[in-house]
């Protein structure tokens, strides 16, 4: 896979300080001309998720000084749609919020823009757009990958005199790797790998059942990188050892990556990010975050945001944006990766709720989805039962 690039050649032109607004980049889908009065678009998201667009939202303020984003959260709990719900009631009206799924969208379908005709998110892996897709019709909005991938101090490899344009390739990754052990005595490297050791949501995305045997068999690839990073380094403190080149290359969550991104203070080209790929497919384990348009919001409002994701994900300065803060955009070519076995990934997360609605997979009797689940979360099966129960049901 390639290095994350640019979809688009963004142009920047002049804002005149007149009654009228003008388009200070080319959008892959126009809308319409932003207001010349003030505009507050308000966002409410789940939890923690999506940290970097109170940073986007500054920088894009500071180039539509009439246009204010403001963010608010709500706990990321089964709470979550009543709460939001009980708020609209009251009279706060949100110009977009977050959604998990059809499970959410069942609750908001006929209170939410259909999304369908933003041309700029067909690009996007169908894959991922399934979970926010009812009938033939789009209701959100990815906003972000999660998943796993590569960071590597680029800086130390540049020193080095090693070529990383290769890196987003299996062949690419070990000859480097390999290079890395050749030279390891002339560097301060004490490995040339590290990471969190955790790689459960890998193994239950990528394992194979041998139903007559019932063992679980891992690419090739997938072996060989574990075996790399051992089961030794589970607490290493990742981000000094990348920092401090004790070691060029970390896998890990991409939510472990945005934490190091932020780390890279002073040094705004030391790391870099690099998709992680299974047996040289175009793969990663990923979900999304998803943000939805509440219809009866203002037509204003609702062009100031749609403004503001066109910008963060297509401009330069959006994109420059989004690789400093660690974000792996789906609207670039790393988000051609698969994610049919997404239901493993989130169980093994916990984020699917027994009894919740909707959350049990398509054929399931909803008793039996309950049970295998409740048995993983109480401790009665362990991750391997759970994935063996999955695969024979669905």
């Amino acid at each position: 896979m390639k290095r994350i690039v640019k979809w688009m050649s963004c142009i920047v032109s002049c804002c005149l300080l007149t009654g009228c607004t003008v388009q200070p980049y080319s959008l892959p889908s126009k809308q319409a001309d932003l207001p010349a009065n003030d505009v507050t678009v308000q966002i409410v998201l789940k939890g923690e998720e999506g940290e970097f667009l109170q940073t986007a939202a500054e920088a894009y303020q500071n180039l539509h000084s009439n246009v204010q984003i403001q963010i608010d959260r709500l706990p990321d709990n089964a709470e979550y749609n009543t709460e939001l719900l009980s708020r609209i009631q009251e009279g706060n009206i949100p110009t977009a919020f977050s959604v998990s799924g059809k499970t959410d969208l069942s609750f908001w379908q006929d209170d939410v823009e259909n999304l369908s005709n933003q041309e700029w998110i067909s690009p996007v892996e169908s894959s991922l757009m399934n979970q926010v897709t009812i009938g033939e019709n789009y209701f959100a909005l990815p906003l972000d990958l999660v998943g796993y991938g590569i960071l590597y101090n680029q800086k130390l490899l540049d020193n080095m005199q090693i070529n990383h344009d290769s890196i987003g390739t299996l062949k690419g990754l070990q000859d480097i790797v390999r290079e890395l052990k050749s030279r390891k005595e002339e560097t301060s490297l004490s490995s040339p790998v590290c990471g969190d050791g955790d790689f459960e949501d890998l193994f239950a995305t990528y394992a194979q059942l041998d139903e007559t045997k019932h063992e679980f068999h891992l690419p090739e690839s997938f072996q060989w990188f574990t075996e790399l990073v051992g089961k030794n380094d589970v607490g290493m403190d990742s981000v000094a050892m990348l920092s401090n080149q004790n070691a060029a290359i970390y896998l890990g969550g991409s939510d472990i990556m945005q934490k190091m991104k932020k780390s890279d203070v002073g040094q705004p080209d030391l790391f870099c990010m690099a998709p992680f790929l299974i047996d040289d497919q175009d793969k990663l384990v990923i979900g999304c975050d998803y943000l939805t348009i509440y219809q009866p919001a203002e037509g204003a409002k609702k062009d100031c945001l749609l403004d503001f994701l066109n910008w963060m994900y297509f401009s330069d300065e959006g994109q420059d944006l989004l690789r400093e803060s660690g974000v792996l955009s789906p609207y670039t070519n790393t988000a051609s990766c698969q994610v049919d076995s997404m239901i493993y990934s989130k169980c093994r997360l916990k984020q699917i709720i027994p009894s919740g609605a909707g959350s049990a997979p398509i054929g399931w009797c909803g008793g039996k989805f309950d049970q295998a689940i409740q048995n993983y979360y109480s401790g009665t099966w362990n991750w391997e039962q759970l994935f063996a129960d999955l695969k024979s049901r669905w």
